[in-house]
């Protein structure tokens, strides 16, 4: 994971960027040591789920990025039983 947050660092470059790229992580991959390299550098993440049911509500997403003709939107899930963050 450190070799990729390097090789995402020097490819994106900050350039006139006011923060570093939102990484997405498959589910697979998104360990604590992965999650914990990221926050160190910097990085905001978000990790896909491999749940079959989606829940998806457009009107609770929020805006991740806007770049025509490309939109990316997310939605955080708390399960009702525990108040947790789905994963």
């Amino acid at each position: 994971m450190a070799e990729m947050v390097r090789t995402l660092a020097s490819a994106a470059g900050q350039g006139a960027r006011q923060r570093p790229p939102t990484v997405v992580l498959d589910a697979g991959i998104a360990t604590e040591e992965h999650i914990a390299c990221l926050n160190e550098q910097g990085y905001r993440y978000l990790v896909v789920s491999r749940c079959r049911h989606r829940q998806f509500d457009p009107e609770a997403t929020c805006l991740i990025e806007e770049d025509e003709p490309l939109t990316i939107r997310a939605q955080r899930v708390v399960k009702d039983d525990t108040g947790t963050v789905e994963r």
